[in-house]
């Protein structure tokens, strides 16, 4: 086994991430941060190297990345088609449709949790259409606006992150990929793939949207919720001990006098449903093969473009009905509406291009063509070679004796330069070729150590010294526990699902990789296990954490206070994640199927509400 040039150094940009994630709560600071922390080891701590390498290398290559584009391009269409929906009253309509049959409490929260499912394809559009429109169906209910918070805010996240088609899909699809490219040698399997497969191991994701139902039909809460429901009942709407709520000004939101049309809302959707699956089917299917079954066409269809096709056709289909119903909405407020709903998926396109540049200095392939490597290796040099001038200049050496030079050699061997180049570069500068003859005769160890991993090229191959330190030291069977409950962690600490997921899965991938004795395989349960736990466990530290967009979102847009929000709703949050770890990761890790743990957690969810809840 090749020794690693960096050692623990490797983890330096994905730990200063994180642990300034925590600190700041500034989620693109902090991987920006990280990234030029990566880069200053690379570069050994040259401050304008670093700038140069940082941006070039590592920052703008992320930003004009094909696959990357496609994803930015998807994610603002989706984002545009959502808010001309919003704005025209589509989905205020179909709130309208299925209020009717909201007659009782518990058909009341059954109708939001419904509604919540259908509003799948974004997390923002779910908590701010549905919190804000169901307002008056669940006061003139008695259910209390916390209540509303939580069912909102259950479903919102879980059911986008789920979704095969939202703003989230292609997002994760890439997280995924970015762990995948840690890995010594690129496997044969598209994220895409890997992203479909591990949908039933996400546990804390079904438990979060399974166990609103299973309070709503019983009836019953506990905790904090309990007392909420109760005074809901008792004195009336908004619940006086927790104050007033915030208001919402968001532009994407329908004008009151707007006709709510529930077509608005379900054509625009279908149609990028069907426009999905379709170019899906088109660039997966092999006209030369005699069968495919459908997961092979899904599994070798071209995700990214099928997506953006989709999303485009939704979003014409959604200006379509606009123009067709005139005096619906000014032809000069369609493109504002559409506008206003692309700029709120700007800022997670932040995170995920900086995302993407924090992979790029934790990765490398430790396997390069020759090509590759004869390349990367040109242009250290001749960097190298730039640097070296200049810094014997800097140091206006007149007396060139042995011990000078051999310490100056030291230091620019270290920067990967041959030893034949070093001496005509110090004979150019005026030393002694006497002298130079006799330090040459000595081995330099750093020139050793350069040798014994020649492949360094701006990159510190995270991946593989996390597979040589712990791919066999950590017990597979604790990895998928271990990885949710570090998302969790982060993800409640600096309140961002997405930001989580691009500093753990390029780190969990590579570990469950390494764990596998008999080599990567992506059909494994624990590989497919640790991707599960690190999107679920993302969704479940957002859920808790009380700087979360969506739980703000929740509660704002639900007129709840928000620490109210947060106190109701973090039991039910924490009951869920202890079911998951308990009936679900542990026992996956010891070997156990998925279909056999997903039932238990079912079952686990309605003991605990039947033996602590209580009817209010």
């Amino acid at each position: 086994m090749q020794e690693h040039p960096y050692g623990w150094l490797s983890l330096l940009p994905p730990l200063v991430a994180i642990a300034l994630a925590m600190l700041t709560r500034r989620v693109l600071l902090s991987l920006t941060v990280g990234i030029f922390a990566g880069v200053a080891v690379v570069c050994q701590g040259d401050p304008l190297q670093t700038l140069v390498v940082g941006i070039r290398d590592h920052l703008w290559p992320a930003l004009i990345n094909p696959d990357k584009l496609h994803v930015f391009a998807f994610t603002m269409l989706l984002g545009a088609m959502i808010g001309v929906v919003n704005r025209c009253g589509g989905m205020q309509g179909l709130v309208n449709l299925v209020a009717p049959l909201a007659k009782t409490r518990r058909r009341g929260q059954v109708t939001v949790w419904f509604l919540g499912l259908f509003v799948f394809f974004d997390d923002y559009a779910n908590t701010l259409l549905l919190g804000k429109t169901l307002q008056p169906l669940t006061d003139r209910l008695k259910i209390s606006r916390e209540k509303l918070a939580y069912l909102v805010d259950s479903t919102a996240a879980p059911v986008a992150g789920l979704a095969l088609i939202s703003t989230w899909v292609a997002i994760e699809i890439d997280y995924i990929n970015l762990g995948l490219e840690q890995l010594e040698t690129t496997p044969e399997v598209k994220a895409s793939t890997l992203f479909l497969a591990s949908i039933p191991y996400r546990f804390y994701v079904w438990g979060a949207l399974l166990l609103v139902p299973i309070i709503a039909l019983s009836g019953r809460d506990f905790g904090p919720m309990r007392l909420a429901e109760k005074d809901a009942l008792d004195g009336g709407l908004p619940n006086p001990h927790h104050g007033n709520a915030a208001e919402i000004d968001d532009p994407t939101l329908p004008e009151p006098e707007t006709p709510a049309r529930w077509w608005n809302a379900v054509i625009p959707v279908l149609t990028t449903v069907v426009a999905v699956i379709y170019f899906l089917y088109q660039s997966g299917k092999d006209p030369e093969a005699e069968s495919q079954t459908l997961q092979e066409i899904i599994g070798n269809a071209d995700s990214y473009t099928a997506l953006l096709w989709g999303a485009l056709t939704g979003l014409l289909s959604a200006f379509a009905l606009v123009m067709l119903q005139w005096g619906l909405m000014p032809m000069h407020e369609l493109g504002t509406a559409a506008w206003n709903g692309a700029l709120k998926m700007t800022p997670a396109l932040a995170i995920l291009w900086l995302a993407g540049a924090l992979s790029g200095i934790t990765g490398g392939d430790a396997n390069p063509s020759d090509s590759e490597l004869e390349a990367q290796r040109s242009m250290q040099l001749a960097e190298s070679l730039q640097w070296s001038k200049w810094h014997i200049e800097q140091l206006q050496i007149t007396e060139w004796d042995a011990e000078t030079i051999s310490n100056l050699m030291g230091q620019l061997e270290a920067r990967g330069i041959p030893r034949q180049a070093l001496t005509n570069m110090l004979i150019e500068s005026g030393a002694s070729e006497a002298i130079l003859a006799q330090v040459s005769t000595e081995e330099s160890p750093l020139a050793e150590a350069e040798d014994d991993y020649p492949y360094r090229a701006y990159r510190l191959y995270t991946g593989i010294f996390l597979n040589q330190a712990f791919g066999q030291r950590i017990p597979g069977w604790i990895m998928p526990t271990m990885v949710f409950c570090l998302a969790g962690f982060i993800a409640f600490s600096t309140g961002t699902s997405w930001g989580t997921m691009a500093l753990v899965m390029p780190l969990s991938i590579p570990l469950a990789a390494g764990a596998m004795s008999g080599g990567f395989d992506a059909e494994s349960p624990l590989l497919l296990c640790v991707i599960g736990s690190v999107l679920a466990g993302a969704i479940f530290g957002d859920h808790c954490s009380p700087i979360s967009d969506t739980t703000v979102l929740s509660s704002q847009a639900s007129g709840c206070n928000h620490i109210a929000h947060v106190n109701t709703q973090m039991p039910y949050a924490l009951s869920v994640a202890a079911i998951t770890i308990l009936l679900g990761t542990l026992p996956v890790g010891l070997g156990l199927a998925w279909w056999v743990c997903l039932p238990l957690q079912i079952l686990g969810l309605g003991i605990l509400i039947w033996r602590f809840g209580k009817q209010t």
